[in-house]
């Protein structure tokens, strides 16, 4: 095997792997949107903490899928769209699971008064 047909079955793997992890990841946000709004109507409870546990799960499959995309990104403008991208998944990740641990903080102090 020479080194150029490693390289494209390591790019073909790498970009397979990428699909499959940003499709999971969509998946879990089309699933848990629809979901939590099914959920929403036939019980009328707040379903946010649901929602956002999944939205943060959604974005750590997606961020997997575009960390693999930088094994194999091709020039320095690639890096550098992939890198914005990565910095805008983490904070919305980030910001997300702040608002996990405020919900989760209410649902407790909720569940106390009862």
């Amino acid at each position: 095997m020479d080194m150029e047909m490693i390289e494209t079955i390591l790019h073909t793997a790498v970009h397979t792997a990428q699909i499959i992890l940003e499709s999971m990841g969509i998946i879990i946000l089309l699933s848990g949107g629809v979901g939590c709004f099914i959920e929403y109507f036939a019980t009328r409870k707040n379903v946010r903490l649901i929602l956002a546990k999944r939205i943060s799960l959604a974005l750590e499959f997606l961020m997997a899928g575009e960390i693999l995309h930088t094994i194999v990104a091709q020039d320095m403008q690639d890096l550098l769209v992939i890198g914005a991208i990565i910095i805008f998944r983490f904070i919305l990740t980030w910001e997300n699971s702040h608002e996990i641990k405020e919900l989760e903080e209410e649902e407790l102090s909720i569940e106390k008064k009862e």
